[in-house]
């Protein structure tokens, strides 16, 4: 099965990768050059293109989290391993992964549907394909923000005990803390870069 954190690194990185690639391809409106009659079809194409930038931003944080998540199993347990040999734990993940950004996307479209006279949250057709304002700081910046929170909590907690573990003694455990700390830290420094 493989570790629990090299399994959720790769799904971020797919995210970023479709993130990216939906930016690159469908973020500006005017890329969709449709004859006036055919106004239909470039709304679907923006809306397609809205959703699917919301999904995989949202997507990218449900996996941060779940790292975090990890991280702070790791220094409650006090081990230094990623295996976890709970069962259903990897099928969960997914289903954290994915599914939390579905469901937030699936209330966005069902409020938006709801309170605008059968308008959509992601129809912004004025600049670009993406939320409009007062959506996306509910339905984006509200579940990012919670997720930053988080794991700046742990981020704290694991400084305290790599702290600790460093006066006490210095041995291989406290090493492997050390780097594994390092590479979150950098790690959330590249994605905080990178979501930019």
């Amino acid at each position: 099965p493989g570790s629990p954190r090299v399994s959720i690194v790769k799904n971020r990185s797919v995210c970023l990768f479709a993130l990216y690639l939906f930016f690159l391809v469908g973020f500006d409106i005017d890329q969709f050059n449709f004859a006036d009659d055919k106004r239909g079809m470039r709304d679907a194409f923006c809306s397609f293109f809205a959703i699917s930038l919301h999904f995989f931003g949202l997507a990218t944080f449900s996996w941060t989290l779940l790292e975090g998540i990890q991280l702070n199993k790791s220094l409650e347990a006090n081990q230094l391993t990623d295996i976890d040999y709970r069962k259903y734990t990897m099928l969960l993940r997914y289903l954290w992964g994915y599914g939390a950004p579905t469901v937030v996307i699936t209330f966005t479209l069902a409020y938006t549907f709801i309170t605008s006279e059968g308008g959509s949250a992601y129809n912004n057709l004025n600049t670009y394909c993406w939320l409009r304002g007062d959506d996306f700081i509910i339905a984006f910046v509200g579940p990012a923000g919670l997720v930053i929170l988080y794991n700046l909590w742990v981020f704290i907690k694991s400084i305290r005990v790599a702290t600790k573990a460093r006066r006490r003694h210095k041995s291989t455990v406290t090493e492997k803390l050390m780097s594994q700390l390092r590479s979150w830290v950098t790690l959330s420094f590249l994605l905080g870069r990178t979501n930019r």
